[in-house]
């Protein structure tokens, strides 16, 4: 019983004054660590991407996008999001890159970016997407 009380104690306690982080919000020096390692991942998956090892370019690309996503890294979060629609492209499966194309002009539109927007069109266009 004793045990019990305090535990209530120590979790009103952490509700009433929250922890650093505790609020939802990521702590800044975990959002700049992501920030950094997506950025990694990608120049990573590039180069891969350049000794035509697709497979692991994916799995690196498809990491930093996870990251940059957590981070709202929106510049990183494309370039990921375009890597990984080229390879799918590469790989003869288009229709796979499909939906990352997309959520690319979703960005480009949101930031009504449309010079970036139309290439990214032509893109899809020049893959028969």
């Amino acid at each position: 019983f004793r045990i019990l009380n305090i535990s209530i104690i120590l979790l009103m306690g952490c509700t009433l004054f929250p922890l650093k982080g505790q609020t939802g919000t990521m702590i800044p020096d975990l959002v700049s660590l992501d920030s950094a390692r997506a950025v990694s991942l990608l120049k990573r998956a590039e180069k891969q991407v350049e000794k035509d090892s697709l497979d692991q370019a994916s799995i690196l690309a498809s990491e930093s996008l996870q990251l940059s996503m957590r981070s709202n890294l929106k510049e990183t979060e494309v370039s990921a999001l375009i890597l990984i629609a080229d390879i799918y492209s590469r790989l003869d499966q288009s229709g796979d890159a499909i939906p990352y194309y997309l959520r690319v002009a979703e960005i480009f539109e949101t930031n009504r970016d449309f010079v970036s927007l139309t290439g990214i069109y032509e893109k899809e266009g020049d893959y028969g997407i």
